[in-house]
């Protein structure tokens, strides 16, 4: 299993609780790597075996052919466009042939208004960038990099996919 833009590694750990498989946690962000790093050391040690954090991009860590599964919840919308494009065949590397990717997806358009709110304490304010995208788009983007739309797709709000093929000229893997 795959945890593309791990964050707080709720989907980790969740991956970790509901099967047997190991789970590669990639998150480049130290800011949301320390809350995963504090939810991992809480498990059990037979849990924490299972799983391996990648403290870099999902392209420089280089994956290849380990997992069956790739989720990226919460993720896409914040990845500029070129990451987005960076991140494509990253996955199809990353995943075996036949593997699924379940992305929730980014907004169609930005919102008409900014949003704003309160927070108890807080004396802080965060912006956070969104670069929107069409489900239209998106599956285009993915179907370049060998992706098919999986029959089904109950929930709008997640783009479910399959790597059906690969690239698999030699330059890919230099």
């Amino acid at each position: 299993m795959l945890d593309v833009g791990a964050g707080t590694g709720r989907v980790t750990l969740m991956s970790l609780l509901e099967s047997r498989v190991g789970v590669h946690a990639v998150e480049p962000a130290r800011a949301m790597r320390a809350p995963l790093m504090t939810r991992l050391a809480s498990l059990p040690a037979e849990l924490r075996e299972r799983v391996t954090v990648h403290p870099q991009t999902l392209e420089e860590a280089e994956l290849r052919d380990v997992a069956d599964v790739a989720i990226c919840h919460n993720t896409i919308a914040c990845l500029a466009p070129a990451e987005r494009r960076a991140l494509w065949p990253a996955l199809a590397q990353a995943l075996v042939p036949g593997g699924s990717l379940l992305l929730q997806l980014p907004p169609a358009h930005l919102p008409d208004d900014e949003t704003e709110r309160d927070f108890p304490l807080r004396e802080h304010t965060e912006t956070f960038w969104m670069w929107p995208a069409s489900r239209a788009a998106m599956i285009s983007d993915l179907a370049e990099h060998g992706f098919a739309l999986l029959p089904g797709g109950a929930d709008p709000a997640v783009l479910a996919m399959t790597l059906t093929l690969r690239d698999s000229s030699p330059e890919q893997y230099e």
